[in-house]
């Protein structure tokens, strides 16, 4: 082939890709882009009854401004978007309850994504377990068990402890709730809630204890009468539900090892 053809076939390459390029632009991009992806959802809760969702993961302006649903049928109002991040809100008076939120930039199937999630709701901390371990050195522990509105056992709901002895404050715990029947396995609770109750970790006075020289973090927990104040539970990830507020009665006296 001499010199002058292979120039000719070279711009008759380069001109069918543009024309592909120009094509596949008029198309709105089909077919290209990043897959639609959702990694978070947040939930913040608006004047006049309304409660607005933050979408976060990628892929949400592939083609199109993103639209976002609940079950594919209650169409949320989308504020703004960013290929990363969605701001929507939910439509005042959506009943509570489990929806799939979908985000969809297009009909090909890596132009949507889905998540579970529930609206409303309440979580409630039934149960606050106190118990003492033995052996050489006696310690104090505590447990929290939570529900939600249906009495259901809640893992992966981050629970903060104000724990005291004698009135006063010696730790601020913080722990998600889990699936397992808990250390103590709820003893001093009603047995019919710890069993249907997502527990937290064990919170214990080691290393908050206070020795005879006042020096914190000895090993024996102080005699006294220990207590506990919920200050927050935040419900898990997908999760609407709202705590109650509410610190159900508890107490353990502790005489010492």
């Amino acid at each position: 082939m001499t010199s002058r053809r292979w120039i000719g076939f070279a711009l008759v390459l380069a001109a069918g890709v543009l024309t592909l390029a120009h094509s596949a632009a008029a198309m709105g991009g089909k077919g290209g882009g990043a897959a639609v992806v959702i990694d978070s959802v947040q939930f913040f809760d608006l004047k006049g009854g309304k409660t607005n969702i933050e979408i976060l993961g990628g892929g949400f302006s592939n083609a199109a401004f993103p639209v976002v649903s609940l079950d594919g049928v209650i169409e949320l109002d989308v504020l703004d978007a960013t290929t990363t991040e969605i701001s929507a809100n939910v439509p005042p008076n959506t009943p509570d309850g489990d929806y799939s939120l979908m985000v969809s930039t297009g009909s090909l199937s890596k132009q949507n994504a889905s998540t579970p999630i529930h609206l409303g709701g309440t979580l409630s901390v039934v149960c606050l377990d106190w118990y003492i371990t033995t052996g050489t050195e006696n310690h104090v522990h505590v447990e929290g068990y939570v529900q939600d509105e249906n009495g259901d056992a809640v893992s992966g709901a981050l629970v903060t402890l104000e724990n005291t002895v004698d009135g006063e404050v010696y730790q601020i715990y913080n722990s998600t709730t889990f699936k397992y029947a808990g250390y103590n396995h709820g003893e001093s609770c009603p047995i019919e809630l710890a069993m249907a109750s997502g527990p937290t970790g064990q919170a214990c006075c080691i290393g908050a204890a206070v020795d005879e020289g006042g020096e914190t973090g000895a090993r024996s927990c102080p005699a006294g009468l220990y207590e506990s104040l919920v200050l927050s539970v935040q419900a898990p990830p997908g999760s609407d539900r709202k705590w109650d507020g509410n610190t159900p009665d508890n107490e353990i006296q502790f005489n010492g090892p």
